[in-house]
């Protein structure tokens, strides 16, 4: 059995043996093999086989290199012998892969008709389609599910990654994306895209400072920087996505549904396959949207007072005290540390609001999950800027609000990512044995890791901090030099987090950041008319010119945002490709005819 893709289920106490013993029936249906422990904790571990790759990688279209045209087909065992490096057996796919394939087999479980409860569990009823998996976790026989981490991969990446001081921007993505699966490896190819970034935009500022050049031109060039970088970011992404054999085969119309999803067994109008759907009636699902959206618009206001509060009491503080004492400081600092607690709860209950909603597909629940957090974020962080810009003019106290609410925020959520829970799991595992001599001794001693709860939160910051720099650099000129010093640490930061406090990621797949993609481009976009009304407001300009230098910024950004964002090598491969696609089924009488004319 191989131990470098290992999966992990802890049952509960209460998990009689013949629900256990139900739920290995399945897996080993599908061709897995298990080991169970049943001790102080009770461990069943899922390793992977030969056989129950092949049939995985197969049922779930896993694109794989092949000697042929496409380069990348989806896998199938009738001609395994096309792929390559085929011949290295179970190393075939790399352990992110193995990983995916064993939990998609475990989340898409389903009861069949004769399935009516869990055995051993007659108050866990089941139904035809209902998820075995979810049906466990409910009933409180599974606590937790997730893959173990590697040991040697762990000290190899260790090595390249977290001890690698000198290099502080890029990072081993080939590695991360083998371990950690493509889907967080895009993540951190995308912070080292926008690292890269920030230090072009930190160079050319700082080259307009000491050439004592126009004010104004720090805004447009913040502006051209916004949307070069998205642009070079899709650039690059496309390219990976086709290197990687994954372009164009994420985001299919026929979408399977969600483990989360609930619903009658019913077929798919696609793909004629089963599988659950709540209700023929739409009602039900849009009264659920409009309450939780409803919940989410309170959620809003409540932070809008917060903010109205924040502002008079700034205003006397900056009254009684000057804008240059300390003490005037401590309500900014008050603000920023509330905003961040609010951040973190709202990003819980957004995420409970979204499954309240029951979305079928994964892109629905993730595109509706995104729509609350981005409004919300945009209100607690950015809103109070802008009425201090626009509402009140008063420069001043923006330029100070924006330093402090900047600053403090990013050493705060430093010190909650990184400081807080490594001490905390120093004081968990003061005491425990680090050395194991089997696997059931590492998942023990890994369930005191924390686990990683997804990347949004990892996008959203970063989608915060880009807003700080493309709104309000031109009111504070250092803030894509305070984003750069964040960034870098907040690689070092993940490699520590990732390495060493959390237990293994779930392994994904994605070709792209999906509607993040539209969230940096919103934040460009409305960076247009907030640095150009700052301008004015500054002085730097006249209304008339600003309305001119408007209008021709929207111009050439919606120019460069319309162009597309595919490398011209990798383009003729696509094209390539697709010809031969097309042509591929050409009969042999139509190939005769062709040849003889050329004769």
């Amino acid at each position: 059995m191989d131990e470098r893709s290992v999966y992990s289920i802890y049952f509960s106490k209460k998990a009689q043996k013949e629900a256990i013993n139900f739920l290995v029936g399945e897996l080993e249906r599908n061709k897995w093999k298990t080991s169970f422990y049943d001790g102080e904790s009770r461990i069943l571990l899922i390793h992977p086989t030969l056989e129950g790759l092949y049939l995985s990688a197969e049922r779930y279209f896993l694109y794989k290199k092949c000697n042929s045209v496409p380069p990348f087909q989806p896998f199938n065992s009738d001609i395994k012998d096309q792929f390559i490096h085929i011949e290295n057996g179970i190393d075939f796919f790399t352990a992110a892969e193995q990983l995916l394939l064993i939990k998609k087999d475990l989340e898409n479980l389903r009861a069949g008709d004769k399935d009516s409860i869990v055995p051993g569990h007659p108050e866990a009823t089941l139904y035809p389609g209902k998820s075995i998996l979810r049906r466990f976790i409910s009933a409180e026989l599974i606590g937790e599910h997730y893959p173990l981490h590697d040991r040697e991969d762990l000290d190899k990446l260790r090595a390249s990654w977290l001890r690698n001081k000198l290099n502080l921007i890029n990072q081993p993505l080939k590695m991360l994306d083998e371990y950690f699966g493509v889907e967080l490896g895009l993540y951190f190819s995308f912070v080292e895209t926008y690292a890269r970034a920030l230090v072009v935009l930190v160079l050319v500022i700082f080259a307009n400072m000491v050439l004592n050049l126009n004010p104004m031109l720090t805004s447009v060039l913040v502006i051209a920087w916004s949307f070069g970088f998205i642009l070079v970011w899709r650039r690059g992404e496309m390219d990976r996505a086709y290197k990687k054999g994954i372009l164009n085969t994420v985001e299919r119309g026929w979408e399977e549904a969600r483990p989360e999803h609930f619903g009658k067994l019913s077929r798919n109008e696609i793909t004629g396959k089963q599988e659950p759907h709540y209700g023929t009636d739409p009602f039900k699902q849009k009264m659920r949207i409009i309450a939780s959206y409803s919940a989410t618009a309170l959620c809003c206001y409540a932070s809008y007072l917060i903010m109205e509060y924040y502002y008079s009491w700034e205003k006397y503080a900056y009254a009684e005290f000057g804008i240059d004492s300390y003490t005037a400081m401590v309500p900014g600092i008050i603000y920023t540390i509330i905003v961040i607690i609010t951040s973190q709860k709202y990003r819980q209950f957004a995420r409970k609001l979204t499954n309240f909603e029951n979305h079928r597909t994964e892109s629905a629940f993730q595109k509706n999950l995104l729509a609350k957090l981005l409004v919300f974020e945009f209100i607690n962080n950015f809103l109070v800027l802008y009425l201090l810009a626009f509402i009140y003019e008063d420069l001043e106290m923006l330029r100070s609000t924006v330093i402090t609410t900047m600053t403090i925020s990013q050493v705060f959520v430093e010190i909650f990512e990184g400081v807080v829970p490594f001490m905390v799991y120093k004081k968990r595992t003061k005491n425990l044995n680090k050395n194991f001599s089997n696997l059931c001794e590492q998942a023990t001693y890994e369930a005191n890791r924390d686990e990683y709860e997804g990347h949004f939160d990892e996008y959203l910051e970063i989608w915060i901090q880009f807003g700080y720099v493309v709104l309000f650099t031109s009111i504070y000129e250092y803030a894509p030099l305070c984003a750069l010093v964040a960034t870098i640490i907040e690689i070092r930061n993940d490699a520590h987090k990732f390495l060493n406090l959390f237990k293994r990621p779930e392994s994904r797949i994605a070709e792209s950041i999906g509607f993040w993609d539209d969230a940096f481009s919103l934040l460009a976009f409305l960076a247009i008319p907030t640095q150009i009304g700052l301008g004015k407001m500054m002085g730097l300009t006249t209304w008339k010119k600003a309305a001119i230098a408007e209008h021709l910024v929207i111009f050439l950004a919606v120019f460069v945002n319309r162009l597309r964002p595919c490398p011209a090598e990798t383009q003729k491969q696509i094209d390539r490709d697709e010809y031969f696609r097309t042509h591929r089924h050409e009969s042999h009488l139509l190939k005769k005819v062709q040849e003889n004319k050329h004769d």
